[in-house]
């Protein structure tokens, strides 16, 4: 799959690694959506995060730094208990965030 989702409880904080946010949408899918590149040709997409977040289109993060709170903004996973849904992007192909954690 290249898609990943971890089950959370509403309100957690989602922590990614450095980069610059180039992107925050409202997806009338995927809802609340945060898009980072790392700058390393990694770039991450973390969906169905609450509407208001700590971060800006723009923003330089860092390891640790949370960016968004976990929700149910993501209409195509409402069926869902709420969770994290992360897309990475490899140099222009979506890979397995899995290989990231192992």
């Amino acid at each position: 799959s290249k898609e990943f989702t971890i089950t959370a409880a509403k309100k957690n904080g989602v922590r990614r690694g450095s980069g610059e946010v180039i992107g925050i949408n409202d997806d009338p899918l995927w809802g609340t959506v945060v898009i980072v590149d790392h700058r390393n040709g990694y770039v991450s997409k973390y969906c169905g995060l609450a509407k208001e977040l700590p971060v800006q289109e723009g923003n330089s993060v860092k390891a640790g730094d949370i960016i968004g709170s976990v929700s149910d903004t993501a209409d195509i996973e409402s069926g869902l208990d709420p969770h994290l849904h992360i897309e990475v992007i490899q140099n222009g192909d979506f890979i397995d965030p899995l290989e990231l954690f192992n």
